[in-house]
């Protein structure tokens, strides 16, 4: 049976190569990940690809293996400008949902993205986390952040971890990921993933780091 609880700590001896059951879209002309870059984690440099276009973006990507399922991990990303990493719930190029770190001129910010389900376009999160007004969530400015995507048979939620507990995001209708338009590849079923991207056809100038990636039925979160 499966179990309930799986992680990844990315610690020694994972030092070269990941586990069984990690996907690239695609295949990516070079390596974009590191298990010994910074010891402990999962180092992503992001490429100038995003997860909007059919290319091999920086990302990696394990299937979705239950209805009521849990993904959670720790980021340390200081992006630049337009700059983005964080976790996403994947379908197509044309349909997915994603929290990531985004990087802004001023500051950076947890942003929810997603496709309402009859529309074209993404959506980008009004209740955008500003990380680096503190006293929104007691975050840092700099440093590292717990994220969390769970799913459930309709759905789809977005958290961040806060004092006391999960923040909740944002949720979402799993009618904005499982599309059967012509234009979907549908990447043999929904997969959640790791991601890295640039902006403006630029890799990312830093790379992003995850610390112990973690899943789990939902039944099993406490």
């Amino acid at each position: 049976p499966r179990p309930a609880v799986a992680a990844v700590l990315f610690t020694p001896p994972l030092t070269a190569a990941l586990p069984l059951g990690w996907y690239h879209l695609r295949t990516p002309l070079t390596q974009e990940w590191s298990l010994d870059a910074r010891p402990g984690y999962l180092t992503l440099y992001g490429s100038p690809y995003t997860l909007s276009v059919d290319e091999s973006p920086a990302a990696l990507f394990r299937k979705q293996t239950a209805f009521d399922e849990t993904w959670s991990c720790e980021i340390d990303f200081h992006p630049g400008d337009g700059e983005e990493a964080g976790l996403v719930v994947w379908w197509s190029a044309a349909a997915y949902a994603s929290v990531g770190i985004v990087g802004t001129a001023a500051r950076r910010e947890l942003r929810v993205k997603w496709c309402e389900p009859e529309a074209e376009d993404f959506t980008v999160s009004a209740a955008l986390v500003v990380l680096s007004q503190v006293s929104l969530h007691d975050i840092p400015p700099s440093g590292p952040v717990v994220i969390q995507t769970k799913a459930t048979p309709t759905g789809y939620s977005f958290s961040l971890k806060a004092q006391g507990g999960w923040a909740l995001l944002e949720t979402i209708s799993a009618r904005s990921i499982v599309r059967n338009r012509p234009t979907d590849s549908r990447n043999v079923g929904t997969h959640f993933g790791l991601y890295a991207q640039g902006n403006h056809s630029w890799p990312c100038l830093n790379p992003a780091h995850f610390k112990v990636l973690e899943w789990r039925t939902v039944s099993e979160v406490v």
